[in-house]
């Protein structure tokens, strides 16, 4: 169980130090990405362009190596759920977005609103199995002791 959860931690650890740091890189075609949303104003975008991967790759950091894991895991939840409103709010009003999931690429076909939505979901199904067996783990201490 124990090996369960920690992959699970390390490969939602690995996406968000990869999504985050491809960003930290280039700022301004993740802003584009954030303003294809149609949700926030250009100097929001611009914040969240410049603030969000820094929150991404120190969150995955956080995960991976065990280091306030509960609230990185916490805030990996919350962006997650942010994510997936964005792109099925994106989707219902038939905008043509540019993910900016793992950075910007011209000429670069977005994925299906479909496959964006299973791949947050996915990562949420990830999170919580770790909890699950994390929490799994502790009970059969506790009631060994």
């Amino acid at each position: 169980m124990k090996w369960i959860s920690r992959l699970c931690y390390w490969v939602v650890a690995i996406v968000f130090i990869y999504a985050g740091w491809v960003k930290v890189i280039a700022p301004d075609a993740f802003l584009g990405s954030v303003l294809s949303y149609e949700v926030f104003g250009y100097t929001l975008s611009v914040l969240i362009a410049l603030f969000v991967p820094y929150l991404e790759v120190l969150a995955g950091l956080a995960l991976g190596i065990g280091f306030w894991r509960r609230g990185a895991e916490l805030l990996i939840w919350a962006m997650l759920f942010v994510f997936l409103i964005l792109i099925v709010q994106a989707w219902v009003k038939g905008l043509q977005i540019d993910c900016g999931c793992f950075g910007s690429k011209p000429g670069q076909e977005t994925p299906s609103f479909l496959w964006l939505t299973i791949r947050d979901l996915g990562l949420m199904a990830c999170l919580w199995l770790a909890g699950f067996c994390k929490a799994r783990l502790s009970r059969e201490s506790y009631s060994l002791s």
